[in-house]
């Protein structure tokens, strides 16, 4: 998958990355040159305006920090972009956690969208795994040379025995379904307290909140002060100060818990929904 990316961002003459998103995205595309990285409306306003070709790379549905996800206005917007020469990724490796694009095949959105989709098992069977793949707009030709780069074929054979009907079921019910309705929970008492909404944020593993205050530092310790673990915002590029809570292993009890720990900070005006 990184090694596709990186080959056909070569072909374009910078890249505009997600912000926020996944760390390691911009060293892996900038060896092929400037790589920006900024928020999803930034990213089509520049690349409207851009003279030549560029690679755009952002996650949907359920991107990771914030369990954002396309809308149907932006989607159209990307398909112009195409359209115009630009090259779109979407990665799609939180697929299993939406309740709209989890339950598809795996390959569905080739037939419908014009970019180059990332998917994963590392999200549903752990990154052990280490199997993705891309799917291409059906008029582009995929980088020749790339074999030698992925498991072996025995290990492709092995998962792909592994992932019938049965065994894919299971590992659904295991892994995502408690993490989705860990997330709901937690969701849906911050909006029954504080009257919250989080439009276009429903998929994903995690939530992030802004936390008013000097210091990234501090507002992880103030969590933790009240028995929450969170990640820094700033280990996925945002700017501001802010938080990550994950739901991954987190029982709904607890979540409903986590909530109402964050609802007496958010009324005390120590943290605000991003």
């Amino acid at each position: 998958m990184r090694a596709t990316a990186a080959v056909r961002a070569g072909r374009t003459a910078g890249c505009l990355v997600e912000r926020p998103g996944f760390a390691p995205i911009p060293e892996l595309l900038g060896g092929h040159g400037v790589v920006r990285q900024l928020s999803w409306g930034e990213m089509f306003s520049l690349a409207g305006t851009a003279t030549a070709p560029m690679t755009l790379w952002l996650t949907s549905p359920g991107r990771n920090p914030d369990g954002r996800s396309l809308s149907a206005a932006e989607r159209a917007l990307l398909g112009d972009l195409v359209l115009a020469g630009h090259q779109v990724w979407v990665n799609r490796v939180y697929r299993w956690f939406d309740a709209e694009d989890g339950a598809g095949p795996a390959g569905a959105e080739h037939h419908s969208a014009p970019w180059w989709s990332v998917d994963s098992l590392s999200k549903l069977c752990g990154g052990g795994s280490r199997l993705g793949w891309v799917t291409g707009p059906e008029d582009v030709e995929h980088p020749a040379g790339l074999r030698t780069s992925g498991p072996s074929t025995i290990w492709q054979r092995s998962w792909a025995f592994f992932l019938d009907a049965a065994a894919s079921h299971a590992l659904h019910v295991q892994c995502v379904e408690p993490t989705v309705a860990a997330r709901r929970a937690f969701l849906d008492r911050l909006r029954s307290e504080l009257g919250w909404t989080f439009t276009g944020l429903e998929a994903g593993v995690s939530v992030t909140l802004a936390v008013p205050g000097p210091s990234e530092s501090a507002a992880v310790a103030l969590f933790e002060e009240h028995g929450l673990r969170v990640s820094p915002g700033s280990a996925f590029g945002m700017t501001a100060v802010s938080v990550r809570l994950a739901f991954s292993g987190v029982t709904e009890a607890e979540s409903r818990a986590a909530a109402g720990i964050v609802a007496r900070l958010a009324v005390a005006g120590l943290c605000v929904p991003r």
